[in-house]
C-alpha cells in the first residue's frame, strides 16, 4: 500500500488536533464500534411524527472539492439524507438527520458511535476500526447543542476509507455531516474538513 496507514493516521488526528476551532478535548475510547446494537435494548426516545421541530445542518461555505449530487432525500417525518460524490467516487460527503433514538444505557458518546458508524454500513460494509470520538465544546458552544466528532476507517488495501463525522442532536432529531475519503485520496485535507465543520449550522426546513 502506497500511503493508506499514513493517510489514515492524518485524518484520525483530526479529532484530537481541532487546531481550526482552537480547542483540544481528550479523546474518548468508546466501549462498542460494533455497527449496530442489539435490537433487544429498548428505546427510551419515542419516535415521534414532529417535523415542525425539523432542521437541517448547512454551510454556505465553498465546498471543500467539486461534488455532485447522487441523494437528495426528504421523508415525511422531516428526516433527511443527502450525498454527494466526486467523479472518482473516491470521495463522498453525506448529510443527514434521524429522529433521535437514545437507548436506555446508552452515553451521549455511545450514541455518536453507534450513529457515525451507521453511516458506512451501505457504503463500505466492514467492521470499523482506529475508531476515536471527541466531544468538542467550541462547536458545541457555537452551535448551541452538544457536537461530537468521529473518526474512523473501513476496508483495507485499495478499498480503505477514513470517515470523519459532524455529530450533534436535539431533542427530536439528531443530525450528521461526514467525509468519507479514500485512504489513496490527498486532495482534501484535515484542515479543509475542520474548516468546513465550523461554518455548520441548523436552519430550519422550509414548511
Amino acid at each position: 500500500m502506497k500511503k493508506s496507514f499514513a493517510v489514515a493516521a492524518a485524518v484520525l488526528a483530526l479529532c484530537i488536533s481541532l487546531s481550526a476551532c482552537g480547542s483540544d478535548p481528550e479523546p474518548i475510547e468508546p466501549e462498542q464500534t460494533q455497527p449496530t446494537v442489539p435490537v433487544s435494548v429498548p428505546i427510551t426516545t419515542p419516535m415521534l411524527d414532529v417535523p415542525n421541530n425539523a432542521q437541517m445542518l448547512l454551510s454556505t461555505a465553498e465546498p471543500v472539492t467539486e461534488f455532485s449530487a447522487v441523494k437528495r432525500e426528504h421523508y415525511d417525518n422531516g428526516s433527511y439524507y443527502y450525498m454527494d460524490e466526486t467523479a472518482d467516487q473516491k470521495i463522498r460527503c453525506i448529510s443527514s438527520s434521524y429522529q433521535t433514538t437514545i437507548r436506555e444505557g446508552e452515553t451521549e458518546e455511545d450514541y455518536a458511535t453507534r450513529r457515525a458508524i451507521g453511516l458506512s454500513v451501505t457504503l463500505s460494509p466492514g467492521t470499523p476500526y482506529n475508531m476515536n470520538v471527541v466531544h468538542n465544546q467550541e462547536l458545541s458552544d457555537a452551535l448551541g447543542y452538544p457536537v461530537y466528532l468521529a473518526a474512523y476507517s473501513t476496508g483495507g488495501d485499495l478499498d480503505a476509507v477514513n470517515w470523519t463525522v459532524f455529530m450533534t442532536r436535539t431533542e427530536y432529531y439528531s443530525y450528521q455531516y461526514a467525509f468519507a475519503v479514500s485512504a489513496w485520496d490527498d486532495t482534501v485535507t484535515e484542515d479543509s474538513v475542520m474548516n468546513y465543520f465550523c461554518t455548520l449550522k441548523l436552519t430550519d426546513l422550509p414548511s
